[in-house]
């Protein structure tokens, strides 16, 4: 980092890979360092995981290409659980939090990082980096701006009135894509913006706190060598102290997974052969014109609609029989495991043999169950077979 007049007075400690954030070593090197209101933690996880590209790059890649975004993501959320738990014990002592992510990240729109800012009060500071110097260095394009959407979500700090400046066009030279040789150095903040940040570091040092607290704002005079060894030490005794032992056969089991239970399915009322008609609500009903299956969901929120829109139910629960204008269908039941019921598809049946007279066949007066009347195709199965139905394993 470039020494300038905003951050000569700060010592900066890094938490790198080789410290490792989402170790107790590595949380306790940011416990030590947060003593009070003039101290600050910035955090900068890895966004590759929540980068609008993952939904290119995982319809377009392989399993190994898949493997590695999912490893991304999972080092995030290994990230943010101890950012979560250091951004506690920052708000005990009165320190300042800021978090950056590119703007168009995904993780932003996760609902576990959306509770955590609302629940600490957190506000965006949201800039582009073309409004701070952030132009191509490499490629046709050199000098041109480009204009990278950063967000630094911002706790007890005055970010959001210094770092604010988002582009509305006006540049000399056209903006150039944030790719190719150019990817790697917009990771980096430019010179202005590290100052801009500084700046308001030092403004809010500047304010009354009205906390006692130290004026220094680093670690006690140890080595980091040492500091980082001896908190690895402390993290070495606490696993062996939970494990118990490195062999393998003092791992505990994982429990057995429980096998999902499966509902009845609805379209084993009927055989495989029975011919259905859809109505104009695309309810499906028999023959007779009794609805088939009411206990679907689709279904019932069809049938309770219409009954919410002053149709009465005996009216809505049995309809005009078929004719041969109606659209005779097969079901075909599927069962989805997201969320855990019975999926019904319609396919094109051909017309019944019974509606291709000359004279329009109607049902007997007398027959008044749901089923058809005896010897067409649309019998009732309540003394045939089950059908052969095997819901997919869960994916």
């Amino acid at each position: 980092m470039r020494p300038s007049k905003y951050n000569v007075d700060f010592n900066i400690i890094e938490i790198t890979e080789k410290e490792d954030f989402r170790s107790v070593s590595g949380r306790s090197i940011a416990y030590e360092s947060l003593r009070g209101p003039n101290d600050t933690l910035f955090f900068t996880a890895p966004c590759t995981g929540g980068s609008s590209w993952t939904a290119i790059n995982r319809f377009k890649g392989g399993a190994k290409t898949n493997s590695k975004i999912d490893a991304h993501v999972v080092l995030f959320w290994e990230l943010w659980d101890s950012f979560v738990i250091v951004l506690k014990h920052a708000r005990k002592v009165g320190c300042r939090v800021l978090m950056e992510l590119p703007r168009q990240c995904l993780y932003w729109k996760d609902p576990r990082v959306l509770d955590v800012l609302d629940k600490f009060g957190f506000s965006n500071a949201d800039f582009d980096g073309c409004q701070y110097n952030l132009v191509a260095h490499h490629g046709r394009e050199k000098g041109h701006p480009i204009c990278k959407p950063w967000r630094i979500a911002a706790f007890n700090s005055s970010l959001p009135c210094y770092l604010n400046k988002v582009c509305c066009g006006g540049h000399v030279l056209r903006h150039t894509r944030c790719g190719g040789a150019n990817t790697k150095e917009t990771q980096c903040y430019t010179p202005l913006i590290v100052n801009t940040i500084f700046k308001s570091v030092s403004a809010d040092n500047r304010k009354p706190v009205g906390l006692k607290h130290v004026p220094a704002q680093c670690m006690p005079i140890t080595s980091m060598s040492d500091v980082f060894a001896y908190f690895c030490q402390l993290d070495k005794s606490w696993r062996e102290a939970v494990t118990g032992s490195r062999s393998m056969a003092s791992v505990p089991a994982p429990p057995p997974i429980p096998t999902p239970t499966i509902p009845p399915c609805p379209g084993l009322a009927y055989t495989p052969q029975t011919v259905f008609y859809l109505d104009s609500n695309a309810l499906i009903r028999t023959l007779r014109g009794f609805v088939a299956f009411s206990s679907q969901a689709g279904q019932a929120k069809t049938i309770c609609m219409l009954v919410q829109n002053g149709f009465e139910a005996a009216t809505v629960m049995r309809g005009s029989e078929a004719n041969v204008n109606c659209l005779f269908v097969f079901c075909e039941w599927t069962f989805n495991w997201r969320v855990h019921d019975w999926c019904v598809n319609t396919l094109l049946a051909p017309t019944p043999s019974l509606y291709s007279g000359s004279v329009p066949f109607t049902f007997r007066p007398g027959a008044s169950d749901g089923g058809n009347s005896a010897g067409s195709s649309s019998g009732s199965a309540a003394n045939s077979p089950p059908l052969p139905l095997k819901a997919p394993p869960p994916q």
